[in-house]
């Protein structure tokens, strides 16, 4: 039973450590600027999904991403 329990613990590990293992940036610039509208302490950026204009807040502390059409 230990032995399988560390068998799980190893493959979760392995699968934690290989999920992002570098970053690829394909601008020649080092910065970029993106243009969002500021509405009650709220950050909203202009987003195309599946060839549909969307708004989208964008907040690190949400659990959920919100998408609305205009």
């Amino acid at each position: 039973m230990l032995k399988l329990f560390l068998l799980r613990i190893l493959i979760l590990i392995s699968a934690i450590s290989f999920a992002q293992n570098s970053v690829s940036w394909n601008s020649k610039s080092d910065k970029i600027k993106i243009p969002f509208e500021l509405s009650h302490n709220l950050i909203i950026v202009d987003v195309v999904f599946n060839g549909v204009k969307l708004k989208m807040i964008a907040d690190t502390g949400i659990s959920n991403v919100f998408l609305y059409a205009k």
